[in-house]
């Protein structure tokens, strides 16, 4: 017992002890001028900053349901031409396919998109058998394209693609739809971000959150596909508006040196609602209902209203220092910490304040003007000559990495395999290719890591290309396989891109690499259902053709980028990243 109350008195000396120590610290070497010492004083890995970043990685785990939901709202299951006097005359689907729709002794499967040129009507006031023997019923053999089709509904109840015939001539449209899905993720990255430093991360969180729950339950409602599509790119801007600040609040309230760790942990909830996703659209066979279900894990994110709180670094930034202030107080309390007398923190923010306002100054930022500083920010890194290989090259690093990850991940009707299985099994491979990732960058290199990904990729995608073109009978198995395989290689290399890029240039400049690479690969995979759907249709093995090739350009390109790793990150737009003498690792800085 005595021990023990012991123990008891020595906690809250020792705790007293750590915090003067702290505060000394800081005291001495003058360095509380910016926001990271402040942050070091209500402490950097406690259960505040624990309990926010678990709030705001939180939606992650719905990310996926816009993202990779496409090809479960958009099934397309088995159909064929719309006869109708054989449909009003109660003809079964086969009765009518044996009649009216071509059949391929090639394929073995009826056309799709074309009927035969007859008399219907007639066909339906003779009969059955009458009608199979009548002569005068088939005056040619020339075909017509489909005006309306029918659908075998026995696996899916309903899709976008059933709802509003998005088959055959209108194809491109239900590529749309996931064409959508990326647009507005480009749209919400220039917007939100912008949007999050005028009215701060919070706010823009908040209101997203309420916008998604509005605009989600009026897509299950919605019956005219063109407003379904604005619906759904609006959906996307929303979810921006929560990725964006949440990422950014998440990043803010930790160090330096566990930000690498929290941008990974960041994204793992993403995994699991992949995999949690095709579970769901197995049992829910309904779209307008798997719409509804998709969007109800953001209810319990209306929770923001509360408990999301308000950057502090954006506080001090737009001098706000009274509830910056009360942040940090609540923050100190929280992980029992002491904070130096409140005169000296308002005047250490007002420090702070004026060196955040001149570095946006530097870079910018100051222009109220949202579209001039587009414009401008578009064209800057290449225009630099010292930057203009490096950007161009990683720009398609970009766009390849993106075009084929999501061509991958999409790609399972075109390999003909179970939909289910293959999308539950790219959920499962992102954990390692998240997780592996790190070793290979710490041993190899950035350089190294990134082109060998690309080159797996490569042969990986390269063999199931070969496998659909010479040996289209072989085991749905094999063709997993090879594909799970470049997308656990593709995955890694999306997210090892993001790293790279910050890491490669100037602080001036690394921000708007980093949120032009993002765009430019949001090109690349709009560009990912068109070709799977539209060239897809023409060649089964041509989609998987043009992403290896894609990944073996990008692997050739990254041979020209510099390597990073062990190098101080880049102050300067004409300096190369120089060696470390104690050859310590650059990723905590990333």
């Amino acid at each position: 017992m005595e021990g023990k109350e012991d123990e008891d008195l020595r906690k809250p000396k020792e705790i007293e002890r750590r915090n003067s120590e702290d505060l000394i610290k800081v005291q001495q070497t003058h360095q509380i001028n910016t926001f990271e010492d402040l942050l070091e004083l209500v402490g950097t890995r406690g259960r505040w900053n624990l309990r926010i970043f678990l709030i705001c990685c939180a939606h992650m785990f719905a990310c996926p349901f816009a993202s990779v939901s496409y090809q479960f709202l958009g099934a397309t299951p088995e159909h064929w031409c719309h006869v109708a006097p054989l449909v009003q005359a109660n003809w079964t689907q086969d009765q009518i396919r044996a009649l009216a729709i071509p059949y391929s002794n090639e394929t073995g499967q009826y056309e799709r998109c074309q009927m035969y040129d007859a008399n219907y009507t007639l066909a339906a006031e003779l009969g059955v058998e009458q009608s199979q023997n009548s002569s005068k019923l088939l005056s040619r053999l020339d075909t017509l394209p489909c005006e309306t089709w029918d659908f075998d509904l026995s696996e899916y109840k309903s899709s976008v693609v059933t709802e509003w015939n998005l088959v055959c001539g209108r194809r491109p449209l239900y590529s749309s739809l996931q064409a959508v899905t990326q647009a507005g993720y480009l749209l919400g990255s220039f917007m939100m971000g912008y949007l999050c430093d005028k009215l701060g991360r919070r706010t823009v969180g908040v209101w997203s959150t309420v916008s998604i729950l509005v605009v989600g339950v009026a897509m299950t409602t919605i019956p005219v596909f063109w407003v379904f599509l604005l619906l759904r790119l609006l959906f996307c801007i929303f979810i921006m508006g929560i990725y964006v600040p949440t990422f950014i609040i998440s990043l803010e309230v930790s160090s330096p040196e566990f930000r690498s760790m929290a941008s990974i942990v960041f994204i793992l909830p993403w995994t699991i609602g992949y995999m949690v996703l095709p579970g769901i659209a197995y049992v829910v066979r309904s779209w307008q209902w798997l719409q509804a279900v998709l969007v109800a894990p953001y209810v319990p994110l209306l929770a923001y209203c509360w408990l999301l709180p308000e950057s502090p670094r954006w506080l001090i930034q737009q001098g706000r220092f009274k509830e910056a202030l009360d942040l940090f107080s609540q923050a100190a309390k929280v992980n029992k910490r002491t904070l130096p007398p409140k005169a000296e923190v308002l005047e250490a923010m007002e420090i702070i304040q004026q060196k955040l306002s001149e570095e946006a100054m530097t870079v910018g930022e100051s222009d109220d003007n949202f579209l001039i500083r587009i414009l401008k920010n578009i064209v800057v890194l290449i225009a630099k000559p010292e930057l203009r290989v490096r950007t161009l090259a990683v720009f398609f690093c970009w766009f390849g990495v993106s075009m084929v990850y999501y061509g991958t991940a999409l790609g399972a009707t075109n390999l003909g395999v179970d939909i289910y299985t293959y999308m539950f099994l790219s959920g499962l491979l992102e954990v390692p290719a998240y997780l592996l990732l790190w070793p290979s960058i710490e041993r190899l290199g950035r350089q190294k890591t990134l082109v060998m990904l690309f080159l797996i990729c490569t042969a990986s995608i390269s063999s199931v290309a070969v496998i659909m073109f010479c040996f289209p009978n072989a085991p749905s198995g094999l063709k997993i396989f090879f594909s799970q395989v470049g997308k656990l290689c593709v995955t890694a290399g999306f997210h090892l891109t993001w790293v790279y890029t910050a890491e490669m240039f100037p602080t001036r400049y690394r921000s708007l690499a980093v949120g032009e690479g993002s765009c430019v690969a949001r090109m690349g995979s709009i560009c990912s259902p068109y070709i799977i759907d539209i060239l897809g249709e023409v060649t089964a093995w041509a989609p998987s053709a043009l992403f290896a090739l894609i990944s073996l350009l990008a692997s050739i390109l990254a041979l020209l980028l510099p390597e990073t790793r062990n190098r101080d990150m880049m102050e300067t737009k004409g300096e190369t990243p120089v060696k470390r003498e104690d050859g310590s690792s650059l990723s905590s800085e990333a």
